[in-house]
């Protein structure tokens, strides 16, 4: 009876936690986390002891996936941990064990379910929590697409699981959140990547993808999120890239309203970008990203003609040749020395640029874009080897671009 006793007293809250086994205990018990305690469990448990947490989590929540409210209960706890926490290690930590058990498929359907659709009762932590839901469920079909791909055999019904997965997350896309906005173009452009049908990214990018990219590029320029910014869209702007040609119209807009409004850092992302893009990378052939940005490239450098922005005009016929192994370049730049709106003088050293192997000896040797500008060159800052969740969380903190009248 005492050794009951002292059980009950130690569970009895959150805050008198001390070790993972008490952690285990009260998850055992049916006992909520609060956010207001999350301090007080941290402060208490190793990092180790936290990961420890999140396997006892998992194998709980496949124990009782046939009891709704103990699902319910646990995962909450889960969410508000890791909403507090913002790491995605022990994301990682609770999704490998979770894997690991029998009753996986059935885990996954609750777990979406719950994550998307339960009311939380941390009401003055909603916008946290529910980012950090939408973010756990795209974790989950990574883990499922990847578990699959490792392992075709060994689940059955990963299609029907992967679906289920999108047709709640798509469910949230109405959301005026930016970083669940930018969740999901990562979660659907990463899975339908290389795909001649995209079955819900198109349909993303149609409910809100000119906003998203407005914001994205608002964010690129200025100097407290730039580099976050602009590791963000090197990861996905290649997928947005492979989208149809409503969405390329939107990534047109986009571009032209930022050419004109920040001409010199503009032309210096277009020039960074355009390397990334040339990168080759082991699992995913950018090719076709590659040609279509051409595409926008081709049709940036006639609005610079329009303006007659020379120091533009330079950059962007720079860039160009930066792809002249493509044959799509050379058919790009066919098409341009014949539109007649394009300036004749430019139209000139394309014709020479497109016979030539050295395209800044040609922009040099042009009196109309040599290079006079002098002094300390541009930067764009990128964060390298930033999570996504850290990036959709620190982007997701600023306020929408500011709209003129």
């Amino acid at each position: 009876m005492n050794q009951l006793n002292n059980c009950q007293t130690k569970t009895f809250s959150w805050k008198a936690v001390k070790s993972a086994a008490e952690a285990c205990e009260a998850i055992d018990v049916g006992l909520m986390l609060q956010w207001k305690d999350m301090r007080a469990v941290k402060a208490s448990l190793s990092y180790d002891d936290q990961l420890n947490v999140m396997r006892h989590l998992a194998t709980r929540f496949c124990e009782r996936v046939d009891i709704r409210l103990s699902g319910e209960i646990l995962t909450e706890t889960l969410l508000v941990w890791l909403a507090f926490s913002l790491d995605e290690k022990l994301i990682h930590a609770f999704l490998e064990q979770l894997f690991q058990e029998p009753a996986l498929p059935e885990a996954v359907r609750l777990l979406v379910e719950i994550t998307l659709t339960t009311e939380v009762s941390e009401t003055e932590h909603l916008d946290e929590i529910f980012n950090m839901s939408v973010a756990l469920c795209c974790y989950l079909g990574f883990y499922l697409y990847e578990f699959n791909k490792a392992y075709p055999d060994d689940l059955k019904g990963v299609d029907i699981l992967m679906d289920h997965i999108a047709t709640f997350l798509f469910s949230v896309s109405n959301t005026n959140q930016y970083g669940i906005r930018f969740s999901l173009v990562h979660y659907f452009g990463y899975l339908e990547r290389g795909a001649a049908h995209k079955k819900y990214f198109n349909r993303l990018m149609a409910r809100f993808g000119f906003t998203a990219l407005e914001q994205l590029f608002y964010l690129l320029f200025q100097k407290k999120s730039e580099a976050v910014a602009m590791e963000y869209l090197f990861e996905n702007m290649p997928y947005i890239l492979e989208a149809d040609s409503s969405i390329q119209q939107m990534v047109h807009e986009t571009f032209r309203t930022y050419l004109l409004r920040e001409p010199d850092r503009f032309a210096l992302f277009v020039q960074l970008f355009s390397k990334h893009l040339l990168e080759k990378e082991p699992e995913y052939d950018k090719t076709l990203a590659a040609k279509t940005f051409l595409g926008h490239l081709a049709g940036l450098l006639k609005v610079v003609s329009y303006v007659n922005h020379k120091r533009l005009a330079r950059c962007l016929m720079s860039t160009l040749m930066m792809f002249k192994e493509l044959p799509s370049c050379s058919d790009w730049i066919s098409q341009l020395l014949e539109d007649k709106e394009v300036r004749k003088t430019f139209r000139e050293i394309l014709r020479q640029l497109q016979q030539s192997n050295a395209a800044e000896d040609v922009l040099d040797a042009s009196l109309l874009l040599r290079s006079t500008k002098r002094g300390r060159g541009l930067v764009l800052n990128r964060s390298e080897g930033l999570g996504i969740l850290e990036q959709v969380t620190f982007l997701g903190k600023f306020e929408a671009v500011p709209r003129t009248s």
